[in-house]
């Protein structure tokens, strides 16, 4: 998310893919993702960088279909431990306990601190779940959903932030609101 100011873009001629320049106005917003091998939906976590939940920046958020998201904020909009067992317990336990009707589950975790509690093992072997820890600075390689999906993802948005700021003549960014929409 960000605002960029009024910007041109001056770059050698043939450039194939020149950047704007966005402004340092940005807020974090992390976002826990995750996919059953079961064909479960499992809604993210959103993390806002924040004190509070502040009611605007959901509305317009249709829940037509069911969950969309499960959301939480933290100072800097970055996960802890606290966070990683509200993930566990409201998303990912709740949306594969259904389907795995009392068999063991497999949770591919890429080793963040927010999972490396023993609170969250404790939780995990009690409800049957087999968290496995990825090496530490390997998930580039090791996570398909790194590579298949998030990068591709990745590349989508920051172009759509771009394209927004070139078409509103750099005076629009994407606010927390509209992220989540």
């Amino acid at each position: 998310m960000g605002i960029a100011a009024k910007v041109k873009v001056i770059c050698r001629t043939g450039r194939k893919n020149p950047r704007l320049t966005h402004s340092g106005n940005r807020t974090c917003v992390t976002v826990i993702e995750s996919v059953s091998a079961a064909g479960v939906p499992i809604p993210p976590m959103v993390i806002n960088q924040g004190s509070a939940h502040y009611m605007g920046w959901y509305a317009g958020i249709s829940t037509e279909k069911g969950d969309v998201a499960t959301f939480a904020y933290s100072p800097k909009g970055w996960t802890d431990s606290k966070l990683g067992m509200d993930w566990l317990v409201n998303n990912f336990e709740k949306y594969t306990t259904p389907v795995a009707k009392d068999r063991w589950r497999l949770l591919i975790l890429d080793g963040h601190v927010s999972n490396m509690t023993w609170e969250f093992f404790e939780y995990c072997l009690l409800y049957k779940i087999v968290p496995f820890c990825l090496p530490p600075h390997s998930t580039h390689l090791l996570q398909p959903l790194e590579v298949g999906l998030f990068g591709p993802l990745q590349r989508h948005y920051s172009n759509t932030l771009d394209e927004a700021m070139e078409s509103s003549g750099g005076d629009t960014g994407i606010n927390k609101g509209i992220f989540l929409k």
